[in-house]
């Protein structure tokens, strides 16, 4: 097959993402790329957006009926492909997978669409100048998620949803772990008791799998599975099961292990982690330089899930509270504390704006806020300015929700010193980005 052959069938996976009542074709050339992945046609006052497609395609597409002058378009054919494509390598990616938007794109022109794209958004949406650095990239954009979920679908696992709402069953993907590669081809050919709901794998960089399941309840076929997955899994160290109830180990351990210098944390078979390990690394080191914490500090770090951040800061500051207002995670953040034997560190269950009324208003000089892809509440982001720390230093996997939130920082007198966008997430239009903010002769 011919590598605009495979162009062609990728595109007809994704022919009917928006069903609505088509015009006629027209014909356009892609010019840009936009926050959500798409590529866009521009002219006669309109903005057409077309998924599926890369800066300098000549595109045939179908219009909706429809008098908005920013609209989707239907992909309908790839009349001239352009040159910064490429073959994704990936049959499921030609069947629709949605997982990566962009495994068609040339990476260096994805390093430099995101940039660009994060340089418009906060200069024009914030009407201010703000010096973005060049996204860091990653050195092997391949093979380092370390999260794999599926679906059961007529008792079968299946992948991402298309843009068709049709399922996709793939044996391969390209951007998973070794690790989780290997237990993607075993569990595919599976036929899946309808009590199971869902799977997700977690692997480590040593090879260990960690599943959660989501099951109708614990019943026999379950923990049939869950043995069979311990012996038939490489590298699979514990299976937990998620009722609507409860969540219970079923088999073998109840966490995996991640090592980063001389710090450990434990991660719960269903807790959250960072899916790119080696980018969280670089994540990590850039929030921790940006806080430029001494023994004299005491620091706070909101929505500080299972202490990520909080474990290393710890070793700079005189002291560190954590805040995040979910119990299981918090519960996992004082175990990994005293994994470390790290005695500098609190954790609070708390709403972050809650937590932040209850504590002394002047003692924290600097802020580590990584909030959920929907950004602060407002209420959190008030107490957090009124109790005015001189740095805060706020990453953010949405620049959406970003903007939003430093439009009411800025009031507040904080000003941005730093940003920096971190390609955590290769092949898709997401990134990471540490802001640093100061406050204003603070």
């Amino acid at each position: 097959m011919s590598t605009n052959q495979k162009h062609q069938k990728s595109i007809k996976s994704s022919n009917n993402y928006h069903r609505r009542a088509q015009s006629p074709f027209i014909d356009g050339q892609i010019v840009a790329m936009n926050e959500y992945g798409d590529g866009e046609i521009h002219g006669n006052r309109k903005t057409i957006k077309v998924a599926r497609t890369v800066v300098g395609d000549r595109v045939r597409v179908a219009l909706p009926q429809t008098d908005k002058s920013y609209m989707y378009g239907n992909l309908v054919n790839l009349l001239q492909p352009s040159q910064k494509r490429v073959d994704p390598h990936c049959d499921a990616f030609n069947n629709g997978c949605g997982g990566c938007q962009w495994l068609h794109f040339d990476y260096a022109e994805q390093l430099k669409w995101k940039t660009k794209i994060l340089r418009e958004m906060l200069n024009k949406r914030l009407n201010t100048a703000i010096r973005v650095n060049d996204i860091i990239p990653m050195g092997m954009p391949y093979g380092f998620r370390n999260k794999m979920s599926f679906r059961n679908v007529k008792n079968r696992f299946v992948s991402m949803m298309d843009f068709n709402d049709a399922v996709v069953i793939a044996d391969s993907c390209r951007v998973e772990t070794v690790a989780n590669q290997k237990s993607r081809k075993k569990i595919i050919p599976l036929k899946i008791h309808p009590d199971i709901q869902q799977a997700h794998f977690r692997s480590t960089l040593s090879g260990q799998i960690g599943m959660h399941l989501y099951v109708a309840s614990v019943s026999k076929v379950v923990n049939e599975f869950a043995m069979w997955c311990m012996q038939n899994i490489d590298g699979c160290i514990g299976v937990g099961a998620q009722t609507k109830k409860k969540f219970d180990v079923i088999a073998g351990e109840g966490h995996l292990s991640y090592q980063y210098k001389n710090l450990i944390w434990k991660i719960p078979l269903n807790g959250f982690f960072q899916t790119n390990y080696l980018q969280a690394e670089t994540l990590l080191e850039t929030a921790l330089s940006q806080m430029a914490c001494t023994r004299n500090d005491s620091v706070l770090d909101l929505y500080c899930g299972c202490g990520f951040f909080t474990l290393p800061l710890a070793l700079k500051a005189k002291e560190v509270i954590g805040i995040e207002n979910n119990s299981s995670s918090t519960f996992n953040a004082v175990v990994n504390a005293n994994t470390n034997n790290i005695r500098n560190i609190s954790f609070l269950t708390k709403d972050v704006g809650v937590a932040l009324n209850e504590l002394p208003g002047n003692k924290y000089r600097s802020v580590l806020l990584d909030p959920p892809r929907s950004g602060c509440d407002e209420f959190a982001l008030r107490a957090l300015c009124a109790m005015a720390p001189e740095r805060i230093v706020y990453i953010s996997c949405s620049p959406q929700s970003l903007v939003r939130d430093l439009k009411q920082l800025f009031a507040y007198g904080y000003t941005v010193t730093y940003c920096q966008p971190i390609d955590m997430f290769p092949h898709t239009a997401h990134m990471e980005i540490v802001v640093t903010l100061r406050l204003q002769n603070g």
